[in-house]
């Protein structure tokens, strides 16, 4: 894994009315934010906003890749590891906080949001991780596969392959507060590699 410093030139956010801001450490390792209120990231028939502030990179939906961050939470919001293939074709994973309770989640849109959940316990790895080749994607909790979705991306027969930026997916970080913002949050330690785990 190369580790891509946070005060990088090559960080883009998906849509730039809705970039995330926030405080570089002076290594570079850390980017410190403050979550925006009124902001998620979620699909349904009744609604789906996609205002949640993004970082990260463009890259070829042929690739194989993995991404990989540290996160931390005042666990009030959420925050995550970001992955967009189109508005219908996505996957999100990291901390969020929900019924006073704080979870390790993931959520999967393909093309509505299927949304899997487990309670964090006290001593859990904070680092998550993306695997994605094309028509396949996994998630990882430190070392544990916790999420896999086969046909997952483009296809012919499928709306995605109509409506995101042809050959190309966007992934990186990304936080929301669908109700209050306010929330103080960091990732560490953001890494991408070429290829993915054979477990």
């Amino acid at each position: 894994m190369s580790t891509i410093l946070f005060n990088d030139k090559r960080w883009t956010s998906f849509d730039p009315k809705s970039k995330l801001e926030g405080t570089v450490s002076p290594d570079g390792l850390t980017l410190a934010t403050t979550s925006v209120g009124g902001t998620d990231w979620w699909r349904s028939p009744e609604r789906s906003p996609s205002n949640g502030p993004t970082l990260g990179f463009t890259r070829s939906s042929a690739d194989s890749f993995e991404v990989s961050v540290i996160v931390g939470i005042d666990p009030q919001q959420q925050l995550c590891l970001f992955l967009r293939v189109s508005p219908t074709c996505w996957v999100k994973t990291g901390l969020e906080f929900d019924e006073d309770v704080l979870w390790n989640s993931v959520v999967v849109v393909n093309p509505y949001s299927d949304w899997s959940k487990v309670k964090r316990g006290p001593a859990e790895h904070n680092r998550f991780t993306i695997a994605y080749t094309p028509g396949l994607v996994k998630v990882y909790l430190g070392p544990d596969m916790i999420r896999q979705v086969k046909w997952f991306g483009p296809t012919v027969d499928n709306d995605a392959s109509r409506d995101h930026t042809a050959g190309e997916v966007f992934v990186g970080i990304m936080t929301c507060s669908p109700k209050e913002g306010g929330a103080r949050m960091s990732f560490r330690e953001f890494t991408m590699r070429d290829g993915v785990r054979t477990k």
